[in-house]
């Protein structure tokens, strides 16, 4: 047999370095082309996450003045009384009045403690048209009386033309923050 000529040992030596070439280019540089793909995009991500969070963090103060400002209303809205159901008895009394509407009984339930704010329900019955029925729901949850109504049963009354509901309200006395003390004392 006879060796290889120097002219064979060349193009073997060639055919190695493209091949080598050729295995490197399939077994490295294409899969880490498609990671640099892929990081880039995981790099575009993190980049819109940072900005949104940079804006998240510029906007804190506002946000932080926004929930004071809440709060104050959420107090100013509360009633600072320890019992405000006398005033919330006086007060469907007047609307029912004024409405024309026939008040047939008032019971105030005992008040609810839930963490630093007591519910006062009242559950009262009257007697009117469909239309008093609801311009007297829609006046309750409006200045001056602020009421929160909770619940409102409908009964057609068969002897007298008109309807028989009963309606249950609801006002919230909260406890205002930085002042200690039991809810329930």
């Amino acid at each position: 047999m006879n060796r290889f000529s120097a002219r064979e040992r060349v193009l073997l030596a060639l055919g190695l370095v493209v091949l080598t070439v050729f295995g490197a280019l399939v077994l490295v540089v294409l899969p880490m082309r498609r990671q640099t793909s892929r990081l880039a995009g995981q790099e575009r991500t993190l980049q819109r996450q940072i900005a949104e969070a940079v804006l998240m963090y510029r906007s804190l103060p506002r946000v932080k003045e926004e929930i004071a400002d809440l709060k104050a209303q959420i107090t100013a809205l509360s009633l600072p009384q320890a019992n405000p159901t006398p005033d919330v008895v006086r007060g469907i009394e007047r609307l029912t009045s004024d409405l024309g509407v026939q008040l047939s009984s008032v019971r105030p339930a005992e008040p609810e403690y839930a963490d630093d704010c007591t519910k006062f329900p009242t559950t009262f019955e009257v007697q009117s048209s469909f239309s008093d029925l609801v311009r007297l729901l829609y006046e309750l949850e409006r200045p001056p009386y602020s009421l929160w109504v909770e619940g409102t049963e409908v009964n057609v009354d068969r002897d007298a033309s008109g309807l028989r509901a009963a309606v249950t309200v609801s006002v919230y006395s909260c406890q205002p923050e930085g002042k200690p003390g039991d809810a329930e004392s």
